[in-house]
């Protein structure tokens, strides 16, 4: 195959008309149609911006020793490769906002989601669970903790209330204190839900 059969095959590969092979190169048609036709050679110059413009080495298009990259099938590909990108790109990005959207829905969430589970025993759960902290919580605002035995002798009946992300813990306590003797006491603790099974709990509001 000679020089000008390259040049015209890969001219249309390209779906490049002889005139825009032209224009691109500062010559004429005619020219074009020459080296085509095999009547004239293109110039070093021309010959290298021509490769450039073709997508084949310079080597190919005058020897012919190289083959050429199968233009349409590398751009099919490149397209594919950048369509694959795209898509997982855009899966990427609405994984990223469905786990952020289902977070904050869950923060979120009014704690009487569980309201059937807030019973008297759930309470005693949740007292059993946090009992060390919520018991010194009480203790931090009695004024006669110095007074109290021990902390294993504070414990009573316990109801649970929730309103919005709150739940309040009603407890009716006796125990047993060094002088008075056996005192009984109703307070309630107040736990707010930081997330899921996690609560900031406050002091115990003490009654009579």
């Amino acid at each position: 195959m000679s020089i000008g059969n390259r040049i015209s095959e890969l001219r249309r590969k390209n779906n490049f008309s002889q005139e825009y092979i032209a224009e691109q190169l500062n010559v004429s048609r005619q020219a074009v149609s020459k080296w085509e036709s095999g009547r004239s050679n293109p110039d070093t110059e021309n010959l290298i911006r021509l490769a450039e413009l073709l997508n084949v080495s310079v080597e190919y298009l005058s020897k012919g020793k190289v083959n050429p990259p199968p233009v349409a099938a590398e751009k099919e590909a490149g397209r594919k490769r950048l369509n694959k990108k795209h898509v997982v790109m855009i899966l990427s990005t609405l994984a990223i906002c469905v786990l952020i959207t289902g977070a904050v829905r869950i923060y979120t969430l009014p704690v009487d989601w569980d309201a059937g589970a807030c019973s008297g025993g759930y309470a005693t759960f949740v007292f059993d669970k946090y009992g060390e902290r919520l018991v010194q919580k009480y203790l931090d605002g009695s004024d006669r903790k110095d007074g109290i035995i021990s902390l294993e002798a504070v414990e009573g009946t316990q109801e649970a209330e929730w309103q919005d992300r709150t739940i309040y813990l009603h407890f009716d306590i006796t125990y047993h204190h060094n002088v008075e003797g056996t005192v009984t006491e109703s307070l309630t603790f107040t736990g707010h839900r930081i997330w899921f099974d996690t609560y900031k709990w406050g002091g115990a509001m003490i009654a009579g």
